[in-house]
């Protein structure tokens, strides 16, 4: 069997690319992670929203729907860079929770007025 060495010049060469293929490897990951989280926060905090809707009321907050309000809050935060670096995409996730839920209520009860005046059930 013969063995083929290779110069010192190959071997930086096939190193420093094995390192930038291990730190785009990394970032990708980081990446991932952070999108996960903001994914896991964003569904956290609209169970949250619906469970203090149907605790304390939908207009609770400042006399607005609960969901509406912490939308409001947590892009107007984040927008200002409340958070900093790493709690700028938390207070987006929450923004964005608060701002879905509100979406979903108001497209919902929507339906449902449309349904009921038609005569239509909602079964």
């Amino acid at each position: 069997m013969a063995s083929e060495a290779i110069t010192k010049s190959e071997a930086v060469e096939s190193l420093d690319r094995m390192r930038n293929m291990m730190a785009n490897v990394r970032r990708k990951a980081e990446e991932q992670t952070r999108t996960y989280l903001a994914t896991g926060i964003q569904v956290g905090a609209s169970f949250a929203l619906g469970a203090a809707d149907a605790r304390w009321g939908e207009a609770a907050a400042f006399g607005m729907s609960t969901t509406l309000a912490a939308g409001l809050v947590g892009h107007g935060l984040a927008l200002l860079d409340v958070g900093g670096k790493e709690g700028t995409p938390i207070l987006q996730a929450i923004g964005n929770a608060g701002l879905g839920a509100y979406a979903y209520k108001q497209g919902f009860d929507l339906m449902q007025r449309r349904m009921s005046s038609e005569g239509e059930g909602t079964d």
